[in-house]
Order: C-alpha cells, then sequence, then structure tokens
C-alpha cells in the first residue's frame, strides 16, 4: 500500500515537473525567430518555395511563434479551469487560430481572403455567452450563472480581442491618433495601428499568464514568474521606447 502510494506521489511530481518545463520552453519560444534568415521573404518547403507576406523569413517565424505560444498559455488556463468563464477564453483563442492560420497560408490566398472571418471571432464568442452563460429554468426564464468577476474578465478578454481585430482592419497610413484630446504616435512602429496591436497582443498575454499564476496552486505556478517578468518589460519596452526592435533582448 505505502509503496503505490508512493509511486501516485513520484508520478505526480514528475507531472509537475513536466508542466514547469514546458512552461519555461514556452517563455523563450519567441526567441527561436533570432536564428532565421532576416534578409529572404521566401523559403523551401518539401522541394516548393513558399511566399509569406512578411518582409522577412524571421518576422514570419516572428508573429508564427508568438501566436503559437499566446494559443498554448489560452489553452493550459482552459484545462485547468472547470467553470463557465472558459467562455471568456473562446474569442482570444478563436483569434488565436486564425492568426495562425492566416500566417501560414501563401501571400496570394492572404490578400484575396484577408477579411473573411476577421470579425467572426467576436460574434461567435458573443453567441457561446449566450448558450453557456445562461440556462433555461421554468417558465422559460433566464437565470445567469456567472459571478461579477467572471463577467468582468469575458469583457475584458472580449474587448483585448475586438481590439486586436480592430486594429489589424485600420489603415497603415495613421501616424497620429487622436484619442480624448491625447495624440498617438507609432512610438517607431510603422503606423500607430501596428504600435497598439502589438501593445494589445503583449497586454492579453499578460494578463493569461498572470490569471494562470492566480489560479494554479501547484509549486509550479512560480515558473509563471519568469514569462510575466519578460512580458511585463516587453510592455514596457513598446510603451516607452521608440524602436521596431523588440523582443529580443529580454533574455
Amino acid at each position: 500500500m505505502s509503496l503505490r502510494f508512493f509511486k501516485i506521489k513520484e508520478d505526480s511530481f514528475f507531472k509537475e515537473v513536466i508542466w514547469a518545463l514546458l512552461i519555461l520552453l514556452l517563455s523563450f519560444l519567441p526567441y527561436l525567430h533570432l536564428l532565421w534568415d532576416d534578409t529572404l521573404s521566401n523559403f523551401e518547403l518539401f522541394g516548393v518555395i513558399y511566399t509569406h507576406r512578411f518582409l522577412s523569413n524571421q518576422a514570419f517565424l516572428y508573429f508564427l511563434l508568438i501566436y503559437f505560444q499566446l494559443l498554448a498559455f489560452l489553452m493550459l488556463l482552459v484545462y485547468l479551469m472547470k467553470n463557465y468563464f472558459r467562455i471568456a477564453l473562446f474569442a482570444p483563442i478563436y483569434w488565436s487560430v486564425l492568426g495562425l492560420f492566416w500566417t501560414v497560408i501563401p501571400i496570394y490566398l492572404y490578400n484575396n481572403n484577408r477579411y473573411i472571418f476577421k470579425l467572426s471571432s467576436a460574434i461567435i464568442a458573443l453567441v457561446f455567452i449566450y448558450k453557456l452563460g445562461f440556462e433555461k429554468r421554468q417558465r422559460r426564464l433566464l437565470r445567469y450563472k456567472l459571478r461579477i468577476h467572471h463577467f468582468f474578465m469575458i469583457i475584458l478578454f472580449l474587448t483585448i480581442t475586438i481590439a486586436l481585430i480592430t486594429f489589424e482592419n485600420m489603415s497603415s497610413t495613421i501616424l497620429t491618433l487622436n484619442v480624448l484630446g491625447y495624440d498617438i504616435t507609432p512610438h517607431g512602429f510603422e503606423s500607430v495601428p501596428n504600435f497598439l496591436w502589438v501593445l494589445s497582443q503583449k497586454f492579453l498575454l499578460l494578463i493569461t499568464l498572470a490569471y494562470l499564476f492566480l489560479r494554479i496552486k501547484e509549486w509550479w505556478k512560480y515558473v509563471f514568474i519568469l514569462p510575466i517578468l519578460i512580458t511585463t518589460h516587453q510592455f514596457h519596452t513598446v510603451i516607452f521606447l521608440d524602436s521596431e526592435v523588440m523582443d529580443e533582448y529580454e533574455i
């Protein structure tokens, strides 16, 4: 009986170590783009020349990895959640999957179909909120099943996702945007929408990591401190440094 107990404990500890190692790997994943070529905008794949929509192979790999990193952390949060808060994650997960799809498709398909499904994530998320957040009772009355903080997180995740979709579809020629009397500048990026998109993506990743840290009760939760610190520094760099160079020197 005692041998079985120790085996269970060892298996549990082994799984926790695996989780910790995977989180560490995901934390540094986007930096792999530095290993690829930054001059060519195409590469050979299975004997076929693949041309993407980015200025370099390095940029292509970077966007591919940041979408995958965010999607992995969101899926981990879905796995750990046991309540209706999961519906708050549907919009950013759907957006991340679309981002991966639009990143890997050839440039001619992207140019012809890039507006398809761009806003569908917000619409489908609202449908899921209605279907899963409410349940029918007697006399067809609807009873709300979410707590206040769950509702707040749903609105937050959904708002950030809509903001990301909006910034993706704004003109890349906007160099100044006046919001409530304050002029937003590109901060070293090509345009204001590009700057706001990067800022929103970093913020979405940051709140996902923070919620994972608060949600997990095991010892390996402290591994999240590393990606939280890295993302916080990246967020600070995007806001206060007028440079297009990002996600390269934090390590």
